[in-house]
């Protein structure tokens, strides 16, 4: 574990979101914990209320070792995108890495490492090394990433142009040079992925240092955000796929020299996903993405031409079925009512 160094002035700060990971959560943390560094370093986890026995393991982990695990505990639970900043605004070290709850480090040395390069490397703003990339239900093989498609694109160049093309960074290998601006300006709501957005964010602030070294692991597990991608990609896009052009969109408005590049994946990411609401008839997410993204449904008529002749056709099949069953319910209801008073008009007589 780290030495004797004074802990109120953090070199390296571990940012932890968790949300009902109760499974994985302590396996991250003692990841954390056995790091053996020549600085202090501290543990900022976000528990975000989970339901299941996280928040009482964070305790635990909290209450054994002060110096290091700084909880944040969320009173109602606030989602992903609130969580994470929260919890990265508590920062208070030089660098910062995040880590989910349900992945971890595997070398003791990996925050040394890093530091010792960043330290270094004064005009690199980030430095990542490859991950192990495991399958939690033993489904495939485990693999290393970046994997020989990413090096083939990017052709061995770490670089904001590169990473444009390919994110060949997985969050929990990269370590940042920490910001001073509020996360919430940093990182735009409703976007996915969100690491992607500050990996892109702070390419563009230094170079991006490569360290050839694996030191950590990404478990795939059914719970994941990205495992339905593989699964059942239309089932992945009906959840998140507004989150997907967001992505896109909202780079065209922050990286400004790009604009047109990133719109026009924007512009390509609203065609794919609104073509599968079409085939899905999620009539209410087609809606949802022209009310979110105007400019994209402007651009995008064949698409929207499609989405409106199906509503107008689903609404007519409505229309008719209305105009069918209408006069029908007004005869039961009038028959039932003759019926009533045939029945009052007989008792009475008798």
């Amino acid at each position: 574990m780290q030495g004797s160094v004074n802990s109120d002035n953090p070199k390296v700060s571990i940012v932890c979101t968790t949300y009902n990971q109760e499974k994985y959560i302590a396996e991250a943390l003692d990841s954390f914990i056995m790091q053996e560094t020549n600085f202090p370093f501290e543990v900022i986890v976000g528990e975000d209320c989970s339901t299941d026995n996280t928040r009482k393991i964070v305790q635990d982990y909290a209450t054994k070792y002060p110096e290091i695990i700084k909880p944040i505990y969320q009173e109602i639970n606030t989602g992903g995108f609130k969580n994470l900043i929260d919890t990265m605004n508590a920062c208070r070290g030089e660098y910062f890495i995040i880590n989910e709850g349900d992945d971890f480090f595997t070398d003791k040395h990996k925050l040394q490492v890093q530091v010792d390069y960043l330290d270094k490397n004064p005009n690199s703003s980030m430095c990542f090394h490859p991950v192990k990339v495991f399958f939690q239900d033993k489904s495939a093989k485990d693999y290393i990433f970046p994997t020989k498609r990413e090096f083939k694109i990017t052709k061995g160049k770490f670089n904001y142009e590169t990473l444009k093309k390919v994110n060949f960074i997985q969050t929990n290998s990269c370590m940042f040079r920490r910001d001073t601006i509020d996360c919430a300006e940093l990182l735009p709501n409703n976007i996915l992925p969100g690491d992607y957005f500050i990996n892109l964010y702070y390419s563009r602030k230094g170079e991006i240092g490569f360290i050839n070294k694996v030191m950590s692991s990404y478990r795939r597990q059914a719970g994941g955000i990205w495992q339905s991608c593989y699964t059942d990609p239309d089932k992945h896009c009906l959840k998140y796929g507004l989150e997907k052009i967001n992505l896109y969109y909202q780079a065209s408005n922050r990286f400004i020299e790009d604009r047109d590049y990133w719109y026009n994946l924007a512009n390509r990411e609203y065609n794919k996903v609104l073509g599968i609401y079409l085939k899905l008839r999620a009539w209410d997410k087609v809606e949802l993405a022209k009310k979110l993204f105007p400019e994209l449904s402007e651009e995008n008529k064949y698409t929207d031409d499609i989405a409106t002749n199906l509503l107008i056709k689903k609404s007519n099949h409505y229309k008719n079925l209305f105009n069918i069953f209408l006069p029908i319910s007004i005869f039961l209801l009038l028959a039932n009512i003759l019926l009533i008073y045939l029945v009052f008009a007989h008792s009475k007589f008798n």
